[in-house]
């Protein structure tokens, strides 16, 4: 291998020692002109609920709703949320299926388990499901969005975190490696344990209660994705990358090559 290529430090750390110096960290990017913030009043979801600008709203994006994305853990800090916080809408959207890990058992999904554990203590009239939602329609929910929330176990960093960064929005996220490479806490978003339920609520909470102590948040993660994953200069390196490799150049080496002359 002349070069290999890879999105992230956190997955550069997954292959071996001896590899990793043969590596390039260069993420694909994010394109800044459509993943922005930007004023919406309304957006209408699927199931006819229509949810309005600076109404409250805590919204959870992934592809399937399973424990590898803290789907459990955020629906368990759900109820405290919901109790404490009347007017509070939450939308959560993904498909009801495990994509990365295993089913609760057969026949069944996480979705539908929690439900069954958490009951009453939900209330279906405040929590939504929409499934997958259009691209445009996702970005909308990012820029009304009071809070995002994005757990992870350690695995592959999500596009829509980085989205939803770039249009702004609040995220309260899981102190855990993927997450912390791009979000330092108290910098461009809060971070949380990954398995406590109950600092979750408590940071959603504070957030829901003081939007206006947390804005600096939301600026904060537009810049660092500006700064960091600007699809134009994303592009352009890995473009140079491939192009000095068909030069017969090394792109990685650490040292100057010896002289012949």
């Amino acid at each position: 291998m002349a070069a290999g290529l890879t999105a992230t430090r956190f997955q550069l750390c997954t292959f071996p020692a001896w590899l990793q110096p043969r590596i390039a960290v260069i993420h694909e990017g994010i394109d800044l002109e459509r993943c922005r913030p930007s004023p919406v009043s309304s957006l209408r979801l699927p199931d006819g609920t229509l949810l309005r600008g600076g109404e409250p709203l805590i919204t959870y994006s992934s592809r399937s709703l399973e424990p590898l994305r803290g789907f459990d853990t955020f629906m368990r800090a759900l109820p405290q949320v919901l109790a404490q916080h009347p007017a509070v809408r939450v939308v959560i959207c993904g498909e009801d299926r495990s994509a990365y890990g295993p089913s609760p058992s057969a026949g069944s999904s996480w979705k539908q388990e929690l439900l069954r554990e958490l009951g009453s203590r939900l209330d279906p009239g405040r929590v939504h499901f929409p499934g997958l939602l259009p691209h445009g329609a996702l970005l909308d929910l990012f820029r009304l969005s009071a809070a995002h929330v994005y757990l992870t176990a350690p695995y592959v960093l999500s596009w829509s975190l980085l989205e939803a960064m770039a249009c702004g929005a609040l995220v309260v996220g899981s102190r855990t490696a993927p997450v912390e490479e791009v979000i330092e806490h108290g910098q461009e978003g809060l971070l949380v344990p990954f398995d406590r339920p109950e600092a979750l609520s408590g940071a959603l909470l504070q957030v829901l209660r003081q939007p206006a102590s947390f804005a600096h948040l939301r600026l904060g993660a537009r810049r660092r994705m500006a700064r960091e994953f600007d699809h134009r200069r994303c592009l352009d390196s890995q473009i140079e990358l491939i192009a000095a490799v068909a030069r017969g150049e090394d792109p990685l080496a650490t040292e100057p090559a010896p002289s012949h002359g």
